[in-house]
């Protein structure tokens, strides 16, 4: 697969100053409870997460005909941030969009939120949870006319949603369709068919989408439009390892590659590993899919779109704590994800 961009930013384990250890202790996996994410403070966790966030930069090259994405379950200098490395950043799961939005606006980012209409969370007495965009302003900006307007929806099967947005690379001025989705959890076939409807309703949104961007980009610079790449991004609550995971539909009927290489998965690949009650469980849940769409009206095939360079790294097993995820180190259940693609000419 691509080489590695960085490694997943795994924070310090101890710091002699504050003790940092004691803390993990209260806010750790909690092993013996079988949802220790409930437990975990969530005022910690969300600083906690932004500060992985913002962890040392490693960037290797200029970025000015790069576009980077990275996925990340819910969410120093600033200028040497490993934020400053993404372009795109997408966000399943999310109830605190207000919390997350100032703090990116600062640094450069606008955003669009798709809350759940009918969220578990608000029964809880929480804020509905959804999906997030974020993009660098400068870098992407939304073409958001009455042609190209941004597409947000619950799907047919299920109350989970998708965003689907057009974008213009400003340094170039190539348009990509980006889509971000969270599909149904649970294992167990009646919900592997639900998420197999609604990748194929996801995939509908997006062919619809990249046909009225090749229209859009014929229309403005009179030319045809050979090519719109799509990246999508997202929590699929599926194994591609598992015999009827929707992800072999996704690859084989739709014709999205992946980022990562899972086809066949390394062994050391995983987004997620945690502990429910005495059962803990690896799993490769999380994405970054990406397709060239050509239109058909070209006679030339794949000399144009965008190819993944560069992937972010997923930390060894012996940089994880005991407890797994989440824990103090890194607050989320699920891994942070992330490719670098560069466009391989303009179209």
């Amino acid at each position: 697969g691509p080489p590695a961009i960085a490694q997943t930013p795994f924070p310090i384990e101890k710091d002699a100053r504050t003790g940092i250890d004691s803390l993990k202790c209260v806010y750790g996996g909690f092993t013996d409870i079988p949802n220790p994410e409930i437990v975990l403070d969530f005022s910690l966790r969300r600083w906690r997460l932004l500060e992985v966030l913002l962890g040392p930069n490693q960037k290797q090259e200029d970025s000015s005909c790069n576009t980077v994405a990275t996925n990340m379950q819910s969410f120093n200098d600033i200028g040497d941030s490993t934020l400053d490395t993404f372009d795109i950043i997408a966000l399943e799961e999310i109830d605190q969009y207000g919390f997350f939005e100032p703090l990116l606006r600062t640094l450069g980012y606008t955003g669009y939120f798709a809350p759940k209409e009918f969220s578990p969370c608000v029964a809880n007495g929480w804020y509905s949870d959804g999906c997030a965009l974020f993009w660098r302003e400068g870098v992407f900006e939304l073409l958001n006319d009455h042609q190209l307007p941004p597409k947000t929806a619950t799907y047919m099967n299920g109350t989970q949603v998708f965003v689907v947005a057009t974008m213009r690379h400003c340094p170039t001025g190539n348009i990509v369709v980006f889509a971000v989705t969270h599909l149904k959890s649970g294992k167990c076939p009646q919900k592997e068919r639900i998420r197999t409807a609604q990748c194929t309703e996801l995939i509908k949104e997006v062919e619809k989408a990249t046909g009225d961007a090749a229209a859009y980009a014929k229309q403005e610079n009179d030319y045809m439009s050979t090519s719109i790449p799509v990246v999508i991004l997202g929590d699929f609550n599926s194994d591609i390892r598992e015999e009827k995971s929707c992800i072999h539909t996704m690859m084989a009927n739709q014709g999205m590659s992946s980022c990562y290489p899972i086809a066949p998965p390394d062994n050391s690949l995983f987004t997620t590993w945690k502990t429910r009650g005495r059962s803990t469980m690896q799993r490769i849940i999380d994405y970054i899919f990406y397709k060239n769409k050509h239109s058909a009206s070209t006679t030339n095939g794949d000399g144009n779109g965008v190819e993944c360079t560069h992937v972010l790294d997923i930390p060894d097993e012996n940089e994880m704590e005991p407890t797994r995820l989440p824990g103090f180190k890194y607050p989320s259940d699920h891994l942070a994800i992330g490719a670098r693609f560069k466009f391989k000419q303009k179209y």
